[in-house]
């Protein structure tokens, strides 16, 4: 809900409860709070549509297989607007909440917006106590959550072209492939002809 909308709405609900005696003395968290504890039970519209745009958000965050359609466009549309700085391969835009590329929240859709913005509120992020080998594999490489300032100056190396375009590396998974000995006859240049380097 527009913020306008739910100032205007939330001022309408205190002015009938006061029924138009002039300004409220008592502080809207008050007035939302529980009759057993003073307050008159009224809706508190701000935590209500926070509530409703971390549902949201829920559908956004969910595993690909079981993410809504409309979460797709959200990503699409959330990978098309990212901070100059970094340079982010448009290849390896994969999730804004497993990587640590920022989006220009600015230029997206105010639905969008106020989804992000919900997030930051409420610290949503991606945490785990222990995460099993098999996840931590599907994780992406690129801009990866838990790399430092170091690491991530690696995402355009000259060899990071190599590695996403030749080698189609996305993930932990494909990097550890990757990485594992080379076959017999593999040469240490972007020529190479081996059964590795062709895939």
């Amino acid at each position: 809900m527009p913020k306008d909308i739910e100032k205007t709405l939330t001022n309408r609900a205190r002015n009938f409860i006061w029924d138009n005696e002039g300004k409220s003395q008592v502080s809207l968290d008050i007035l939302c709070a529980p009759i057993d504890e003073g307050g008159k039970n009224m809706m508190h519209l701000t935590h209500r549509n926070d509530a409703i745009e971390l549902m949201w958000l829920k559908g956004l965050l969910k595993p690909e297989q079981e993410r809504p359609p409309w979460a797709f466009f959200a990503n699409a549309l959330i990978a098309k607007y990212v901070k100059p700085a970094p340079t982010v391969h448009p290849t390896v835009k994969i999730n804004l909440f497993l990587q640590s590329w920022k989006p220009l929240t600015r230029k997206l859709p105010p639905s969008l917006q106020r989804i992000i913005k919900a997030a930051k509120t409420y610290h949503v992020k991606w945490d785990a106590c222990i995460i099993p080998p098999q996840v931590a594999q599907q994780l992406p490489i690129w801009f990866h959550i838990g790399a430092n300032q170091n690491l991530n100056k690696l995402n355009n190396y000259y060899y990071a072209n190599c590695l996403r375009d030749k080698h189609n590396v996305r993930t932990v998974g494909d990097i550890e492939a990757i990485t594992s000995p080379m076959p017999q006859g593999h040469l240490n240049k972007k020529e190479c002809e081996c059964d590795r380097c062709n895939k």
